[in-house]
């Protein structure tokens, strides 16, 4: 439980909605982190009929990091419940001689709108929507004071401690959170400024040549029936680059939050038309699909209905990237690149179908546990040495996954070499 700490005086904005009283207040930060609670200060009984919070998990030490490092830093409004104690909207009128002036003031219903909340130091505030953020606040200031005197927009809202406050305040968090709408992935691509794959894949798109037409800019990693120019989807390019790139880079998870330098921007995207560079110049359908990239149909012969080739498919297109990247981790990545280029690609012919391919009905077999499974064999097959990459897995394990997803006896399965195309 919180001292009784002294008042505290905060200018406020009164308004309401359905059958809410609220103020939107704006509070300084050492503020926040002195008066407002999470509801494990408060309730000592956490059963499932009192708990209002979500439980807490690591997403407070990446917004504390985002407040330290990220000069452009803003956050949403918090909720907060508030009650106890005796808190006190106080007007701020404007003058008369202005409001008369104006017919603008005099309509905009204003009056009794704008002032300040008054807190006495004996209600206790409840984070009802913003949990992890107060805590992330609570850290940062740890380690830098100088945040203290700036300001985040808190939304306080009465409570009560009663059964049916209890209730009526469950329903509010579960509202807020119900309706809330996470990022999509589409739009992290398409905007996110911080994040460092996001930044490199829209550099691609925009300066990688051939990228331009062979990466389909829509939501979602399928291709349409009907695209014969691509080879595979914005969000596909995002994943693939999300893990080749984590390979080098020791810091990557903070630069999925938190802008790198230019030169690290720079250095990651350089890296990456490396690989795209070997791909294309050593895989002989890239190296055809190259050449016939301007006919606007250079993908017929590559993706069709009886399957086609693998990398021609989204999925396809990251199991090859993500095989590149386990190889990288013992090869340089042009002899990493010309291992992969061994690997027959064809989806109706073995060992992609019933593993990649439905050849019945005609459409990739998605499931992660084939993606995995697929990984494995390829590298497998290219290398036979397992252990670099995957400590407790062997030819063994390998087949018997492969037999159960092809519905066939271990002794049915056979793993070989990969020749050259």
């Amino acid at each position: 439980m919180k001292k009784k700490l002294s008042k505290l005086v905060v200018p406020a904005l009164r308004s309401h909605m359905g059958d809410w009283n609220y103020y939107i207040c704006s509070m300084k930060m050492h503020h926040v982190s002195e008066w407002i609670s999470t509801a494990t200060d408060i309730h000592k009984n956490k059963s499932l009929n009192d708990l209002i919070q979500r439980s807490l998990t690591n997403r407070i030490g990446s917004i504390k990091e985002y407040l330290i490092k990220q000069p452009q830093r803003l956050f949403n409004a918090m909720v907060v419940g508030v009650y106890g104690g005796n808190p006190n909207f106080v007007e701020l009128k404007l003058p008369y001689d202005i409001v008369k002036k104006s017919s603008l003031l005099k309509d905009s219903g204003l009056s009794g709108v704008v002032g300040y909340l008054v807190f006495e130091g004996n209600e206790k505030l409840i984070a009802i929507d913003g949990q992890h953020r107060l805590l992330g606040i609570k850290q940062a200031l740890k380690e830098n004071t100088d945040l203290s005197e700036e300001e985040i927009c808190v939304i306080f809202i009465g409570h009560s401690n009663s059964v049916a406050g209890l209730k009526r305040t469950r329903r509010l968090f579960t509202t807020l959170n119900r309706y809330a709408k996470p990022v999509s992935k589409s739009e992290i691509i398409s905007l996110d400024e911080d994040d460092m794959v996001a930044i490199i894949t829209r550099k691609l798109i925009d300066e990688y040549p051939i990228f331009n037409k062979a990466i389909l800019i829509k939501k979602g990693k399928n291709i349409p029936s009907d695209n014969k120019e691509c080879i595979t989807t914005i969000e596909a390019l995002f994943d693939s680059l999300n893990y080749f790139l984590k390979l080098k880079e020791p810091n990557f998870n903070d630069y999925k939050k938190i802008r790198p330098s230019e030169d690290e921007i720079s250095k990651n995207y350089i890296f990456s038309t490396q690989l795209f560079d070997l791909m294309f110049n050593n895989i002989n359908s890239l190296k055809d699909y190259k050449k016939t990239i301007s006919t606007g149909r250079s993908t017929d012969k590559f993706r069709n209905n009886k399957g086609g080739n693998l990398l021609f498919r989204p999925v396809g297109f990251m199991i090859i990237i993500k095989t590149i990247t386990h190889l990288h981790k013992i090869y340089t990545l042009e002899e990493a690149v010309n291992m992969v280029a061994k690997i027959p690609l064809k989806l109706s012919c073995k060992p992609w179908s019933g593993l990649l391919w439905d050849s019945i009905n005609s459409n990739m077999i998605t499931r992660k546990e084939n993606q995995s499974i697929a990984e494995k064999l390829i590298c497998y097959s290219l290398d036979q040495n397992l252990k670099v990459w995957w400590p407790k897995e062997n030819v063994k394990s390998i087949k018997s996954k492969l037999a159960g997803v092809l519905n066939k006896e271990i002794s049915e399965v056979k793993i070989e070499k990969f020749k050259m195309q």
